[in-house]
């Protein structure tokens, strides 16, 4: 397949399917007085489904697909299904077994806890776990093109010392970390730096904390700076302009969500979905570094669009650009589907706009309006209009 660049929006208009889009609230939709719907979270044996727009269709079912009200589920003998409803409701079927999508059908499940079902829905192309993630950025200041500190940035984090990862610099002698005013010199030749399929293969440092370094405080804010010397003499380079901050979770908010997790170990889902439930949890709480290693972990198992694009913004939102970027152009390269190509291009869009670059960011932009218009999906139509209006406005401010 030919590579469909980030100039796109003079290019032609993406074809095909259409993931449905459900949950936008924070409230499943059925309590909204919307369609019933249902995600597939594993399969066992060839399952099939009757329904979707064409009434007559017959197609395989496969995780994380969506079924409506109304539709029929044939698991065979010896196949398996599991299902969670829009009402939180999880729902195992064992063949041979016909199953209609209903109200009181899926009211006869077991009852999760809410959000179940949030952090499986795809919409508009990701998956709906980062709140803002339609709404172009007001606060964003001039980007380094190639970060050096990986994680964690500009996140929560569960325990007091993590694992600090930065992009290792060749003509490095010395690496210095400057955690909240104190200073930890680290000697370049006593770090193991290697190439990190979980960062692109890019050559990733790492460094735990000291056990008499005090850490990072319960329920209070970090700064962290990671800086190279290239000579003993040299002065210290730093690759971001100012210290970015971590909050560590207080222990009452870390318990909560370890105890959300162990809910969902719990759960009879492939890892794949479970990835996506666990990676929920963590973007819910800010935790933005074990959402992303959560949502790669599910996309290593079950490569999927939505995941692809939601990596993508998660990157976005902790200021790793390149990343983000390589999210949004894989996704472009890899599916042929409407809805992928808009909540895509939407994001590079978002991208040049955090880069400051409001001519290209306005073309994106209005590429995605249309897409989305084309869509139905009224809401994306709307950020997408919101956000080139203002980056016009960006554009003929820098103008005048």
């Amino acid at each position: 397949m030919a590579t469909r660049r980030s100039q796109f929006c003079r290019q032609r208009p993406a074809l095909t399917t259409v993931f449905l889009g459900l949950f936008l609230l924070t409230v499943a939709p059925w309590a909204q007085g919307e369609e019933l719907t249902a995600v597939v979270t594993q399969v066992e044996g060839t399952v099939t489904v009757e329904g979707g727009r064409a009434h007559d269709e017959v197609r395989r079912l496969r995780p994380p697909e969506l079924v409506r009200a109304g539709d029929k589920i044939n698991v065979p003998d010896g196949g398996r299904v599991g299902l969670v409803c829009s009402t939180d409701h999880w729902i195992e079927l064992s063949g041979p077994k016909r199953w209609t999508v209903t109200e009181p059908g899926c009211d006869q499940g077991c009852e999760r806890s809410p959000g179940t079902y949030r952090s499986l829905a795809p919409r508009g192309g990701r998956f709906r776990v980062v709140d803002g993630m339609f709404v172009l950025e007001r606060s964003v200041r001039e980007p380094v093109p190639d970060a050096l500190l990986l994680s964690p940035r500009q996140t929560a984090v569960l325990e007091a010392r993590p694992v600090i990862r930065w992009r290792q610099v060749a003509r490095a002698v010395e690496y210095e970390i400057e955690l909240n005013s104190l200073v930890q010199r680290v000697d370049a030749s006593k770090l193991r730096c290697e190439a990190d399929p979980a960062w692109d293969d890019v050559a990733v440092c790492s460094f735990s904390l000291p056990a008499d370094h005090p850490g990072l405080p319960a329920g209070k804010i970090s700064f962290l700076n990671v800086g190279y010397r290239t000579s003993i003499a040299a002065r210290v380079a730093r690759k971001e302009e100012e210290s970015l901050p971590i909050e560590r979770l207080s222990e009452e908010k870390a318990q909560a969500v370890r105890e959300r997790l162990a809910a969902i170990a719990s759960l009879p889902v492939s890892e794949s979905i479970r990835g996506l439930l666990e990676a929920g949890v963590y973007a819910e709480h800010g935790l933005w570094a074990d959402a992303i290693a959560a949502y790669r972990r599910s996309l290593a198992l079950l490569p999927e669009a939505p995941t692809q694009v939601t990596l993508g913004d998660l990157y976005l939102k902790i200021g790793l650009h390149r990343f983000a970027f390589a999210r949004y152009q894989e996704a472009l390269d890899r599916y042929d589907d409407l809805t992928v190509d808009a909540a895509a291009t939407f994001g590079i869009g978002r991208l040049y706009a955090a880069r400051r670059v409001y001519g290209e960011a306005l073309c994106h932009f209005r590429k995605a309006e249309g897409l989305y218009e084309r869509l139905g999906l009224d809401e994306e139509k709307a950020a997408a209009t919101q956000a080139a209006a203002e980056a016009e406005a960006r554009q003929l401010k820098r103008s005048d």
